[in-house]
């Protein structure tokens, strides 16, 4: 069980891959892992192994911090177990030898038939014109959808919310704009419903709210309009929301 292993798991709120090192010194083993697609951070203080299982125990912090739990039983070139984690709950795991291919390489792998080369360059003129002529076939009630937002989950911060599935409100033109897809696998996946499936195949808009910056420690603009409002320094107001667009654009 020495080396690297890997992991793919969908869950609820994205889909992730976990990584895991195992090394042996002495007879003593030590386990790190790491997380792509969600800020997700282990730290596994005990690591035990009896035989081809492997127990450890640690802390875990994602969009919330508490106690990570982990067993993995090994074959020759694969595993299977279970990981423990804050938010996420209890994920059944199914992986193999090595590191395997990142989460970012497998979509660009599906996204190959959908990449299109001739297009066509449109005026402003027949943009316009199309898009009155798209709004001309939209029903009062279709028209509501498309200013809808919804979750790309039922994962909420506060109580549980009573909602069609996200899959269910895009393919029938109940939504216009998501909240909440934290990994680029569900951006594509809710994408493609909607393009797909959906009444009138208008594209999502995707949100996220940074209203501090994103990952920074900007002030919410209830504080810029006290401390940094337009009449004391407006040029820092500025700086603050260009930042904030910036760093969330790149993701």
């Amino acid at each position: 069980m020495i080396g690297t292993w890997h992991a793919i798991v969908a869950t609820k709120i994205a889909k992730l891959k976990i990584t895991f090192n195992i090394e042996a010194t002495k007879g003593e083993y030590s386990l790190s892992a790491g997380v792509e697609s969600f800020p997700v951070t282990l730290q596994f203080d005990h690591v035990a192994v009896e035989g081809t299982c492997l127990r450890a125990s640690g802390k875990a912090k994602s969009l919330q911090e508490g106690n990570t739990s982990l067993e993995l039983i090994f074959s020759k070139n694969a595993f299977t177990g279970t990981l423990s984690l804050p938010t996420f709950g209890t994920l059944v795991l199914v992986g193999e030898q090595g590191a395997g291919a990142s989460l970012a390489d497998l979509l660009e792998q599906k996204l190959v038939k959908y990449r299109k080369t001739e297009v066509t360059e449109r005026t402003e003129e027949n943009i316009a014109a199309a898009v009155e002529h798209l709004l001309g076939r939209l029903s009062l009630q279709e028209k509501v959808g498309q200013m809808s937002q919804c979750l790309a989950s039922d994962f909420s911060f506060g109580e549980a919310v009573e909602s069609e599935v996200p899959e269910k409100l895009v393919a029938e033109g109940k939504a216009g704009s998501i909240l909440g897809a934290f990994d680029i696998n569900r951006v594509f996946e809710l994408q493609r419903i909607a393009v797909e499936e959906s009444p009138h195949n208008i594209p999502l808009f995707f949100n996220a709210d940074v209203i501090h910056g994103h990952q920074t420690i900007f002030p919410v603009p209830l504080a810029w309009s006290c401390k940094l409002g337009h009449r004391r320094n407006p040029a820092s107001v500025c700086d603050c929301g260009e930042r904030s667009f910036r760093r969330r654009h790149h993701l």
